[in-house]
């Protein structure tokens, strides 16, 4: 009885009181049977209260719950509670909920009795809620042991499934259970499900008017599912409350509920998808994210919204499902939710909540009787950023590594957004937490950020970058000058993106969708320029090498300590595979073109610096570049001179002539009068710091790019930085100067007199921090700033 399945655990609690079983079974002497064995439950109670009532109904609602999900071609499940005071009442349970009679005396009306008892005995499988669409064969092999096949049957032609790849885990809801099988050579899903009547053919049309859609499943064949030749639905049994619809009132109606009608659904699609979970690198991973980024942008585009983005529903397939050698891609499944704005009218997107809550957008977390707000592609994009948090904070690494056991992932705040942890989840109290942390940069890296696994800390500015694009973080005054000075910019600047900066300050629904996608592939090449994974990782076996010569290593994805594993693996892998590729690339590489790319990269990220500092940063630069024009200043001659080792933002590695490489640059020249040099306060951790600037104001600054790994701030500390556009209160720091470089500053006149410097070795930076009254920069704003 006691058996696991399907990941569930099993205890004697769940021990039903009653069970109808085969004869062959029953008449066994062990007498065990399992969930899967099933026909029929009962209940007993020896107590005629309410209460005694109530436990027993939930019990056997957990019974029938247990048999659904261990038997896949169940239809509906049949039960019975027998209370002592002669009293029994009789249960249906399919995927519209629960149908129950009136209690009944069995002593006054015993022919019911009898009714019941006669029908769950001799009823054929299909009256005990078997699907005869879905059979199990057993065949006898050559040494003589039997084995079990599943066959399900789709228009005439029967499929034999090779596994269960998903079991809805609920009784009432579409109850999709998903197959793996074969269909001329290719590998293909059967889903099975039960949809909404009024959406009866939606998910397949949708999946129809997109077949050319890259990133999407591709219909091989669907139907209705028929028993006895009559349409199979969860209304047959409902018809009574059906014709009720037509004169129950409102307020009869409240506290039951509109009575669902859901129909058999069956579909054949390909490709097959593995869960996003198993991803080889983070390369791999964020290519992924990518392809999902841009399916959405292409549903956009055909006006398809999706409306249930969670990690259940975006996998990697393989891009060719005949080549297994093929790039595996990332694709996004379950168009159940999905909405055609092109046949359906403007309000039908608006109220009705929709999605998964751990990844649902923070405005489809209102309340249903509040929610005027229609679902929007950003909405699809949000839930894609609050799949990446998940991801980073369950597991350890690739591979569906899990994390390991020193993180308690149930006290996580992500896992509060599922409701887990919490006494009493409750959807406006998760929705207010939720937003809380989403728009507050200090709380979303102290509570989300700084609970990635290790091996995931390369895409937390990546992540944060997301999440000031895709979370509005409040209505900003001046939108509208806003949007124009965001037309302006697109006028002087066509065909590139609009800045991170100026996208923000103007809320979603005002956002042009293609500004949007094109900032957030911005955001994901940079991070994929800046990781140093190798691409072209096995999913499964990675090559290395040792001392016995090459060999291949089995990828272990349960031990501690994975990630660094891993990432020593895939470092082995490139040497052995890619040395000799990359080799045979750079001599067909021009040299002398590469270095000279080099240089013009390092002198344009220079030459803006030293000009708006002082002299020796000049000398610095064209000490090291000689073949760079001369400066229209003189260098200065004293060659004594210490010099700054300050560290710019790094750019990645685009070309130099490259549209963002050249919009970046642009954007750096024309900030040269939005630097200021500034004393550290306070460090906030997640490369967070505030500091206090001689311009009087504190602002909070961020350290970005690879700089974070290459210096090393403390509280104290003379920095420089460069203020964002529209956003005064924050900066980004580009460079950090010793305190020899801090003092030869404050002798050329670059800080106040009575700034005080942290000169101490052993000073932990603590002090008090004096500044002089400076005024603060004018803030007229010129369009050739931006």
């Amino acid at each position: 009885m006691n058996k696991p399945f399907a990941g569930i655990p099993m205890n004697s609690k769940r021990k039903p009181d009653g069970v109808v079983l085969d004869s062959v079974l029953s008449n066994t002497e062990e007498n065990e049977a399992d969930w899967s064995d099933m026909h029929a439950i009962m209940r007993l109670r020896v107590t005629a209260d309410s209460a005694s009532f109530n436990s027993a109904f939930r019990q056997i609602l957990d019974n029938a719950r247990m048999i659904f999900c261990s038997q896949r071609i169940r239809r509906f499940v049949l039960g019975v509670i027998f209370i002592s005071d002669n009293t029994m009442t009789f249960c249906v349970f399919d995927r519209s909920g629960v149908l129950c009679t009136e209690r009944f005396d069995i002593m006054n009306d015993p022919e019911k009795l009898i009714r019941v008892v006669v029908g769950l005995l001799f009823a054929d499988l299909i009256d005990l809620g078997y699907d005869p669409t879905v059979t199990v064969r057993v065949n006898e092999g050559g040494d003589g042991a039997s084995k079990k096949e599943v066959v399900v049957a789709l228009k005439n032609v029967e499929y034999t499934i090779e596994k269960t790849l998903h079991v809805e885990r609920s009784i009432r809801g579409r109850g999709t259970t998903c197959f793996l099988t074969e269909h001329e050579g290719t590998k293909c899903v059967i889903k099975d499900s039960w949809v909404d009547e009024p959406y009866m053919r939606h998910e397949y049309q949708i999946l129809e008017k997109i077949s050319d859609v890259e990133g999407v499943p591709k219909i091989m064949a669907h139907e209705e599912v028929e028993v006895r030749g009559v349409k199979d639905t969860t209304a047959t049994d409902r018809l009574v409350l059906s014709y009720n619809d037509y004169w129950k009132t409102k307020g009869e109606w409240k506290g039951i509920g509109k009575v669902e009608r859901r129909v058999h659904h069956r579909i054949l699609m390909t490709p097959y998808g593995e869960p996003l979970e198993s991803f080889t690198c983070l390369h791999e991973l964020m290519t992924a994210i990518k392809d999902i980024i841009k399916t959405i942008e292409e549903l956009t585009e055909r006006k398809v919204l999706h409306r249930d983005i969670s990690i259940n529903n975006v996998v990697l397939a393989l891009s060719n499902p005949k080549d297994p050698k093929s790039r595996r891609r990332g694709s996004i499944i379950d168009f159940d939710l999905a909405l055609d704005l092109n046949s359906m009218s403007g309000d039908v997107a608006k109220g009705r909540r929709t999605g998964t809550l751990p990844f649902m957008a923070l405005q489809m977390m209102v309340s249903e009787n509040y929610n005027n707000v229609p679902h929007a592609y950003y909405h699809d994009l949000e839930s894609v950023l609050y799949v990446l948090c998940w991801l980073c904070t369950a597991q350890e690494g690739p591979n569906s590594t899990p994390r390991s056991r020193d993180f308690r992932f149930e006290e996580s705040e992500i896992a509060r957004w599922a409701g887990i942890g919490i006494d009493d989840p409750n959807l406006d109290g998760i929705r207010r937490a939720k937003t809380t942390i989403m728009k507050d940069d200090i709380e979303f890296g102290a509570v989300i950020l700084d609970n990635f696994a290790p091996y995931f800390q390369p895409l937390r500015e990546c992540v944060e970058s997301m999440r000031e694009l895709l979370v509005f973080s409040g209505l900003h005054k001046h939108v509208e000058t806003h949007n124009r000075i965001i037309e302006e910019w697109r006028r002087r600047h066509v065909g590139e993106e609009v800045p991170l900066e100026l996208l923000i300050r103007v809320p979603l629904d005002q956002r042009i969708a293609k500004d949007v996608f094109k900032c957030l592939y911005s955001i994901i090449d940079k991070t994929l320029d800046e990781l140093e994974e190798p691409l072209g990782i096995s999913p499964r076996l990675i090559p290395t090498s040792s001392a016995d010569g090459d060999g291949v290593e089995s990828l272990s994805v349960q031990q501690e300590g994975q990630q660094v594993k891993v990432r020593h693996i895939m470092e082995r892998s490139m040497a052995y595979k890619g040395q000799k590729v990359i080799e045979e690339l750079k001599k067909k590489e021009d040299e002398k073109e590469i270095e000279l790319h080099t240089i013009e990269e390092e002198a344009s990220g220079l030459e803006d610096v030293s000009e708006a500092t002082h002299p020796f940063h000049k000398s610095w630069a064209s000490s090291n570049l000689k073949n760079s024009p001369q400066n229209d200043t003189e260098v200065a001659s004293n060659s004594g001179t210490l010099l700054p080792s300050f560290t710019l933002i790094s750019t990645g590695t685009k070309r130099p002539n490259s549209p963002v490489f050249e919009s970046e640059l642009r954007s750096t020249n024309s900030s040269k009068k939005r630097r200021q040099y500034a004393q550290v306060i306070k460090m906030l951790g997640n490369g967070r710091l505030e500091a206090q600037c001689f311009d009087g104001e504190k602002r909070l600054a961020h350290i970005r790019g690879k700089m974070r790994k290459k210096v090393w701030i403390n509280q104290g500390d003379i920095v420089l930085l460069s203020l964002r556009e529209f956003q005064d209160d924050k900066a980004d720091v580009i460079a950090k100067y010793t305190p020899d470089e801090a003092r030869n500053l404050k002798a050329y006149g670059e800080l106040p007199e009575n700034a005080k410097l942290n000169e101490g070795d052993d000073d932990e930076g603590g002090g008090d921090v004096e500044f002089g009254d400076e005024g603060a920069d004018g803030d007229e704003f010129d369009i050739e700033d931006i």
